[in-house]
């Protein structure tokens, strides 16, 4: 992967090409102030891990010290690296949207632990908000000028770290008769995963 070098505010490091290429998207989204974007982070590894300088840097990225401690909760190396990207989508989602510099974008949390933008917000869209997501390969993110809007995403247990379909029978008593009785087929597994993260985004949303 060919790197340059980027600076947001005071800080400077190495991105990849790919990330300040000029891309149709970012117009579209600063425009309509919509976003649903997917990353699959499965290959990267901060170099020298989350000792080195890349890590360092993009950490100096998150000003609120109670989200760094929040990646740091993260039992599982990998899980840690998804919820930093995770957070540094959130940030970014708001900055191409609102048209934002990333480094004045502030993040806080509502009493549901929510993510919302402190302030910054705009006229013609009203009631931005955004949500994000993570698991197994992936981390997901979407935003709405005015709609509420949330986003979960359950991988299958090849791809993230125990749990998953294997527990189904102890999620019984949330779900109900009749989400039961529509799991009662050969893909059942992927039936759930699709069942639980869509009831994870209707709670997210709010």
């Amino acid at each position: 992967m060919r790197r340059v070098r980027s600076r947001v505010g005071r800080d400077e490091g190495f991105v990849s090409r790919r990330c300040v290429r000029p891309v149709s998207w970012k117009s579209i989204c600063r425009r309509t102030g919509r976003a649903r974007w997917r990353l699959d982070v499965s290959d990267w590894r901060p170099v020298r891990g989350e000792q080195g300088r890349e890590w360092a840097f993009l950490m100096d990225l998150i000003p609120e010290p109670s989200e760094k401690e929040r990646i740091g909760r993260f039992h599982h190396a990998s899980d840690r690296y998804k919820a930093l990207v995770s957070r540094l989508c959130a940030r970014r989602v708001c900055a191409v949207c609102l048209g934002l510099e990333d480094a004045t974008v502030e993040v806080g949390r509502t009493k549901g632990k929510k993510p919302f933008l402190l302030q910054g917000g705009s006229d013609e869209k009203p009631n931005f908000n955004f949500n994000v997501s993570h698991d197994g390969r992936h981390v997901v993110v979407c935003a709405e000028p005015r709609t509420v809007v949330g986003v979960d995403v359950c991988a299958p247990d090849s791809e993230r770290k125990g749990g998953g379909e294997h527990d189904l029978e102890a999620m019984k008593d949330m779900l109900t008769a009749r989400e039961w009785a529509w799991l009662n087929t050969e893909d059942r597994a992927e039936r759930f995963r699709l069942l639980w993260s869509g009831k994870e985004a209707f709670a997210k949303a709010r």
